[in-house]
Order: C-alpha cells, then structure tokens, then sequence
C-alpha cells in the first residue's frame, strides 16, 4: 500500500537487468525479490488454483488485482532440496510444488536458483557449487514435467541468489560459481 501511494510500480527482475526500467510519467520502479522458496507460507494455491490470502504471494496477488497498473512481477529464488512442500506422500508433495511453480511461471513470478540445499557457498568448492545449482535446475525441471509442464521449460532464466548473501572464497568455487552453465545450456546471467 504504501509503496503504491509512493507511486512505485513492479517491473520483472530481466526487465532491470536489460536496462528496461521505463515507467509511466511519475511512477517508479520496484523490483521484489524472495529468497528460501518455496515454504507455505509463501504461497499455496487454493481449491479454485489462486494463492491463499495468508501468504505472501498471495497478499501481493490479492493487491495486484485490486491495483492491476501496480503489477505482478516477483524473482523467486528457490531452495528445492532442503524442505519438504505441502501434505501426503512425497510424490504428492512434489505434485503439489509443482503446480505452485507453474503458476507462478504463468502469472510471472519467476523461479530462479537459490542452491539446492540452501549451503552456504563461502565454505563449498567448486565441484560443490556446481553440484548445488545443478541439482535445484534438475529438480526445478523434473517438477514441471512431473505435471506436464515442460513447456515452461524454456521460460527458465539462470540467475542466482547467494544463500546467505555469501559468496565463494576459493578461486575453483568463484570459477565455478560465475562459469555455471544450466541444464539448458545457458551461461549465468545475473547472480
């Protein structure tokens, strides 16, 4: 609300970083951010496939559709080894992420990587970090065609957020960390 009033609007994380930050006359740009997805509290879809009013995501979708010119633009950075999501077995567990992912690929909320067991990067060497972000794309990948959704494949951007804000000390984990190349063959864009 009172980022709205301010005259903020959001614009997508790969807008900023292409330069693309125009905005209407007297509105300024908002970049939102969340790190350690996906939790619940974060966002689970309702019966009818919206996010629940007592999550994060949902609040910020339940404003935008009272303020559709303020926007929906989120960069999730996401942790999607370390935590179980949602109820019942394990396979319905990953169902039920994996829906959450594809609806907000679909209504741009971004997932970007956050490693996959959320390690702290200053104490990890190379082959560590390249294992880390390897297995969170792997993982991202399988969840969307677990539910059929491989199409959302190529939407998938790689960028990532340092757990912890920490970055690599060692010369191999930085070489590996700045030289990560995705599961779709795309060189690291922002971290």
């Amino acid at each position: 609300e009172s980022l709205y009033r301010s005259g903020y609007i959001s614009v997508s994380l790969e807008r900023w970083l292409a330069g693309d930050i125009r905005v209407p006359d007297r509105k300024r740009p908002v970049i939102f951010s969340m790190d350690d997805v996906f939790f619940r509290n974060q966002i689970t879809l309702t019966p009818d496939g919206d996010p629940a009013k007592n999550t994060g995501l949902g609040v910020a979708w339940d404003f935008y559709q009272r303020h559709p010119e303020f926007g929906f633009h989120w960069a999730l950075f996401a942790n999607l080894g370390d935590k179980p999501y949602g109820e019942g077995s394990m396979v319905e567990q990953d169902i039920q992420l994996a829906n959450v992912i594809v609806w907000c690929i679909e209504h741009d909320a971004m997932i970007y990587n956050h490693t996959f067991r959320h390690v702290n990067l200053k104490n990890t060497d190379g082959l560590g970090v390249t294992a880390e972000l390897r297995w969170n794309d792997e993982q991202l990948r399988k969840l969307l065609t677990l539910v059929h959704r491989a199409d959302l494949i190529p939407k998938l951007r790689n960028m990532v957020a340092l757990p912890g804000g920490r970055a690599p000390r060692w010369d191999d984990s930085q070489t590996a960390l700045y030289g990560y190349v995705d599961p779709d063959e795309r060189k690291v864009q922002a971290i």
